[in-house]
């Protein structure tokens, strides 16, 4: 009965707001002649049309759009438009009286909390959150506030609750006790990185009626879990589980992987990232999982080619594939491998993997050329020419192809690969041989649909390179062109002229860039948002200042300490742009450093 008549209440509520909203417009009296055309316009479109506008923005473009006017106002607090709240991109203001007032306001509406990364968050704002009757999915991820009694909160509140992450977060064998109490209705369950689970938490979630319909888990860190914990939560929870990680458990062992052939017939994709235990053996035992479709095995010299070939013979629909740093898994396999639909295949850092092997995965899987998309050989040092031909000729469909630290490759190899004219994504990072010859037969090809391009390293690289990159290549969003030192500011006009849609650009290392190339940026390209100049030592501070400080795009930027810029010009920059991740060290930056 309360249940209703609080439903009642909010329709009333939201049919006045639509009421006064209309007319707001005459409301001369009480408004001045910018918010009465302000009104005049949002009334003309309608309150249908309005809220689906709205439902665009996020959590502070709301708050900012509802000081505009009082219809604005009236139009941001439509209950509809807080269904799904994501506050991870103000993360760090995030604190337990924000969510209090979201719960006050919007309690029955809200479906879709996310709090990832909100470290101020603690356990008062869970036991609000466990007010919100309909809640279906929840992020938690890094909440390190959130303890034992808050996750209790939450499932005994919310008892419709279909995901949850609790990843990083500070609880124990406590909570998987809840859980295997209360979250019948769960089906997405992180614990990742969770330290304080162990064996008997385990045993808690196993024999609980709760988590019997999990299709996402997460188990990836909790290293004080045992093979034998891990063999109850996979017998008990598997029936229908999709998705298992298992990443950063060093200890894994085989028995782990039998129990999942076995418990998990509907298995679709399953992670084991930095496993260093497991073998043959367990891996081998994947091929009764029929329906698998994506194994990702990282660092790992105990799988090898054996293995690979039972999966694939029993996984027929596998289309993702990822071995990274596994140099034993060259040792053969691939012909079968070749004969699933893979649309993404990984082999970073398998030093073995060879010509030969890349023959007779293309030589026997025929359907490769229609499905594979995606193709990461970066760290395979051994392959030559023959094989740079095999991708340019039998793999014509390839979107994304990353070719980083392939010695071999020089500006011949790069003209077989100007035949696939579908590509969007270049790596030829650490490629030295690569020289304006290849970057000419890069533009002469068109790449129309090309957006990203690594050629970091290539010291060979010119400005009359890029010249000629850019005459047939006009859709970079990302460049990355560190440590080619013989480029000069002609070089970033070129870039920015013709490719106005410039996201991303790594200059590092390249010392003879002045401040005309930041001049350049910030006057061609309207939506930069990332910019490496670590070790241009001729930039100025008043580049600084009055150019970089001015792009309000710009969210990313990477400094040199020591160079013609100080840190009191840095600390002035961030407090004037506080949305702006200012990157000021003597070091060299992580080469990621502008992913994301």
């Amino acid at each position: 009965r309360s249940w209703r008549k609080h439903t009642k209440s909010q329709r009333e509520q939201r049919e006045w707001l639509q009421r006064m909203s209309m007319r707001s417009e005459l409301d001369d009296d009480s408004h001045d002649a910018g918010a009465v055309e302000c009104d005049r316009l949002s009334t003309m479109l309608g309150w249908d049309l309005r809220a689906r506008i709205f439902s665009l923005l996020g959590v502070v473009d709301l708050c900012r759009c509802a000081r505009v006017c009082r219809a604005w106002c009236d139009m941001a607090q439509d209950p509809a438009l807080w269904a799904v709240v994501d506050y991870a991109p103000v993360h760090h203001r995030v604190r337990d009286d924000v969510i209090s007032q979201l719960v006050d306001r919007h309690r029955p509406i809200v479906t879709n909390v996310n709090l990832c990364g909100s470290i101020h968050v603690t356990a008062a704002s869970c036991a609000r959150l466990g007010d919100c009757c309909n809640l279906q999915d929840l992020n938690l991820a890094g909440c390190v506030g959130v303890t034992d009694a808050g996750v209790h909160d939450i499932l005994q509140g919310c008892p419709s609750l279909l995901a949850l992450n609790l990843a990083r977060c500070s609880i124990t064998d406590v909570s998987l006790l809840y859980l295997g109490t209360y979250a019948r209705a769960l089906e997405s369950l992180s614990l990742a990185d969770c330290g304080g689970v162990t064996d008997a938490g385990a045993l808690s979630l196993a024999t609980g009626a709760g988590c019997k319909d999990l299709h996402h888990l997460d188990l990836s860190g909790c290293v004080n879990v045992s093979g034998e914990g891990l063999v109850n939560v996979v017998g008990t929870c598997g029936a229908n589980l999709r998705t298992l990680l298992l990443n950063d458990l060093p200890a894994l062992p085989n028995i782990v992987l039998f129990a999942v052939s076995t418990s998990c017939p509907h298995l679709r994709s399953i992670s084991l990232h930095h496993c260093a235990r497991i073998s043959d053996k367990g891996v081998q035992m994947l091929q009764q999982c029929t329906e698998l479709r994506r194994l990702y095995i990282t660092a790992n010299h105990g799988v090898t080619g054996d293995a690979l070939r039972c999966v694939a013979r029993g996984a027929p629909h596998l289309h993702d594939l990822q071995l990274m740093q596994c140099p034993p898994i060259a040792s053969g396999g691939f012909p079968a491998v070749g004969a699933c639909p893979l649309a993404t295949l990984t082999l970073t850092h398998c030093p073995q993997f060879s010509d030969a092997q890349l023959r007779a995965l293309c030589d026997c899987g025929p359907r490769l050329k229609h499905t594979l998309t995606r193709l990461d050989l970066s760290g395979c040092h051994v392959l030559t020419e023959p094989s740079f031909h095999l991708i340019g000729t039998k793999l014509a469909n390839l979107t994304h192809l990353n070719l980083a630290g392939c010695t071999a490759l020089d500006d011949a190899a790069v003209e077989c690969l100007c035949k696939l004219s579908g590509l969007q994504a270049l790596s030829l990072a650490g490629c030295f041989e690569v020289s304006d010859d290849a970057l000419a037969l890069v533009g002469a090809a068109g790449w129309e649909r090309l957006t990203h391009l690594d050629v970091r390293g290539c010291a060979a690289i010119t400005d009359a390179g890029v010249q000629q990159l850019c005459v047939g290549v006009t859709s970079l969003r990302s460049l990355r062109l560190a440590q080619c030192h013989l480029l000069t500011d002609e070089a970033v006009y070129h870039v920015t002229f013709t490719n106005r849609l410039l996201q991303v650009l790594d200059l590092e290392g390249c010392h003879m860039l002045t401040d005309k190339a930041i001049t350049c940026i910030c006057g061609s390209c309207p939506y930069f948002l990332a910019l490496n100049v670590y070790g241009v030592m001729q930039l100025t501070a008043a580049a600084v200042q009055k150019h970089l400080g001015a792009m309000r795009t710009l969210r990313k930027l990477v400094l040199m300490d020591g160079a013609k810029i100080s840190r009191s010009v840095v600390k002035a920059l961030r407090a004037k742009r506080k949305q702006l991740d200012v990157v000021f060290d003597t070091r060299p930056p992580d080469p990621d450093v502008l992913i994301g």
